[in-house]
């Protein structure tokens, strides 16, 4: 009973960090697909190939710190 219950809350941990750390992506990445397009007049060289490099850089290095975030915060917890 033990072992299910380690396995139920370290499921309901990696879902909480999920949502902490991937809503502000998503957010991020709309924010620079929209601020892009409203500022191309002044950014001319911004192209779509750009944008994808720099939203998966930014993807990258998220998820490397939550990687991190959720192996530290799962081992204090449980």
């Amino acid at each position: 009973m033990a072992i299910l219950e380690a396995r139920e809350i370290k499921k309901t941990l990696y879902i909480q960090i999920s949502i902490v750390f991937f809503v502000p992506l998503l957010l991020g990445g709309l924010n620079l697909f929209v601020a892009t397009n409203a500022l191309q007049n002044i950014l001319e060289g911004i192209t779509i190939y750009s944008k994808i490099v720099i939203f998966l850089m930014f993807f990258v290095s998220q998820f490397i710190i939550y990687l991190i975030s959720s192996y530290f915060y799962s081992k204090k917890v449980l």
